[in-house]
């Protein structure tokens, strides 16, 4: 306790805090217990109660988020069950839409029942595309897709950006060219897809200038899905391509020319065939593919320069544009590529040798007879397989004439040799004519291979006809007395 002089030198401020001091000491224990009311248990119980709460209350929002969607597919369910009886009637007659569906709640189950019909008469061909799209734009559907387009999630974007390009929305290209830069790679892909569908003449440029950055960064765009929307504006795309063919970076030139090759339009060959000597070998290549996709036949003797190319992706691409550019000038250029020691280049010249036909077919069988180069020969055998001039040399062996069935003969015994035993094979059992199957089991008696013995004598027992039975015995005969010498 503070005596009578001490009180009387403190201030009263002083003296009222003091106060306000000693309550709080006086209480003190029960601070104490405010402060730290809880042991251990209480606080196990607690967290159990909390966790409790929110697993409660979890499961409660799960279960009305469920429900509530539950009701949606629901309603959506019988508003397609209504829409679906009168709307393609009104479609299919040119009718106007019914006034009720101007009235339809945005996103509701109506509103994308009726969406839905709309857009499946389109890929059903019931209603041609502006038809369904002057609907839908009646409807405000437009108006919505174009104004999610600009400010919706990313999902809506996507799908806003999708139903305008495949209802071909031209009055929405503008909209969609400024999508070109969404931050989501899914918007702009989907925005590219849409402007090619749409093609119209603004969306060209900037279409073009995502070539870069799409050529150099995977996962700023699908190059495919670019090339592809290009490509549909045909000729109106050329003048925008030429200049990058001389694009410091290897492979914007090496896809501009690819581009152009798909366009198909021979106006830049000329433009493509310096690239043959470009340094760098995709480069080459991607302008032997597209010269070959154009059918430039001027081509034919600078792409023959190159078959020698140290990469072998050039010489096969080179086998490939000489198949399609080329005539009877083409026809030494791909037989010298028959004998490339890589199988995909020789694969490649001689499925071109039988492209061209009449051009490149005496040539073809003269290297099958003569030629040294065993994979060579096979190569041949195996591309005359995917076309009827083994077919046709099959029947020639029923001919008249003795030297047509003598050529053909000893073709067949050349083809048997390096690969056509199959072909052989069944055509001895399953030919209709009985002379053609007796010429056939002595070519099969020519061939060098294995399974020969065993097919003659299949033929020997299963025939139907008894003089090609006859000639099967004989033929074996004759090899087992040769093999007992």
């Amino acid at each position: 306790m503070l005596n009578q002089v001490q009180h009387d030198r403190i201030p009263p401020f002083t003296e009222a805090l003091h106060e306000k001091l000693s309550y709080l000491d006086y209480w003190s224990p029960i601070n104490e217990l405010y402060m730290y009311p809880f042991n251990t248990e209480h606080l196990v119980i607690i967290s159990i109660t909390s966790v409790t709460a929110l697993v409660v209350i979890f499961l409660m929002a799960v279960t009305l988020r469920r429900v509530k969607k539950t009701r949606y597919y629901r309603r959506l369910d019988l508003a397609r069950k209504k829409y679906e009886i009168t709307l393609p009637h009104i479609l299919g007659n040119g009718l106007p839409i019914p006034d009720e569906c101007y009235r339809i709640k945005r996103y509701s189950p109506e509103w994308q029942a009726i969406e839905e019909i709309l857009l499946s008469a389109v890929e059903d061909k019931v209603i041609s595309v502006d038809s369904v799209a002057g609907y839908l734009d009646q409807l405000n559907y437009i108006d919505t897709y174009i104004k999610n387009l600009r400010s919706g999630n990313k999902f809506r974007r996507a799908l806003a950006a999708e139903k305008l390009g495949r209802l071909r929305v031209s009055n929405a290209s503008s909209d969609l060219i400024k999508t070109l830069s969404d931050p989501s790679r899914e918007v702009r892909t989907v925005a590219v897809r849409a402007l090619g569908a749409i093609n119209t003449p603004d969306a060209l440029n900037p279409l073009i200038e995502l070539l870069v950055p799409a050529v150099h960064d995977p996962e700023f765009l699908p190059l495919r899905v670019l090339k592809t929307a290009v490509k549909k504006y045909k000729e109106a795309a050329i003048h925008y391509l030429l200049p990058l063919l001389h694009h410091n970076s290897w492979r914007v030139r090496a896809q501009a020319a690819d581009m152009l090759g798909e366009i198909g339009i021979q106006a830049p060959a000329e433009e493509l065939m310096p690239m043959l000597n470009d340094p760098e070998p995709d480069v080459r290549a991607k302008a032997a593919r597209a010269l070959g996709k154009v059918k430039a036949k001027e081509a034919v003797q600078p792409l023959g320069r190159r078959i020698k190319d140290t990469s072998w992706v050039v010489r096969l691409q080179i086998a490939k544009a000489l198949g399609l550019t080329g005539g009877g000038d083409a026809v030494p250029l791909l037989l010298e590529l028959v004998s490339d020691t890589h199988w995909q280049v020789r694969a490649a010249a001689a499925n071109s040798l039988c492209r061209l036909g009449n051009f490149a077919i005496p040539s073809l069988l003269k290297m099958l007879f003569h030629s040294k180069d065993r994979y060579a020969r096979e190569q041949i055998v195996e591309e005359l397989q995917k076309t009827d001039i083994l077919n046709a040399e099959i029947n020639k062996l029923g001919s008249k004439n003795k030297k047509e069935r003598e050529i053909a003969s000893i073709l067949l015994v050349a083809a048997g040799s390096n690969g056509a035993i199959n072909l052989i094979e069944e055509a001895v059992k399953l030919h209709v004519n009985p002379d053609t199957r007796i010429r056939l089991v002595h070519v099969l008696s020519l061939i060098n291979h294995p399974r020969s013995s065993e097919i003659l004598r299949v033929v020997s027992e299963c025939d139907e006809n008894e003089g090609v039975r006859f000639v099967a015995k004989k033929v074996l005969e004759k090899e087992v007395a040769q093999s007992q010498l």
